[in-house]
């Protein structure tokens, strides 16, 4: 299991809000290898509808320093579901919107 912290852009049928246009989020990935979460990455954000603007960290999970309990207790559950369904599973969306 790997987790990325991302910034992405909003594209046409994305689930972010029409005014918003970016995000950071982290992302779960079930993979074996760095290069293979990588590809699922891209993979799992092209078909939601996200443009990948660039991967901010990449590594593997049990390896991640949480600074807070609780974060640590809500992204175990989401690499759980993770691990459940073998897909890529992405954490809150910290939006900001486009400027005026």
């Amino acid at each position: 299991m790997f987790i990325a912290s991302v910034e992405v852009k909003r594209l046409p049928g994305s689930k972010m809000g029409k005014g918003e246009q970016g995000a950071l989020v982290y992302c779960l990935i079930p993979a074996e290898s760095k290069n293979t979460a990588k590809q699922r990455l891209r993979t799992a954000l092209e078909e939601d509808s996200y443009r990948l603007i660039r991967i901010e960290l990449l590594e593997d999970y049990e390896s991640f320093h949480w600074e807070n309990a609780q974060d640590r207790v809500q992204y175990d559950a989401l690499a759980k579901r993770a691990a459940l369904n073998d897909d890529v599973v992405y954490g809150p969306f910290y939006t900001w919107k486009e400027s005026a």
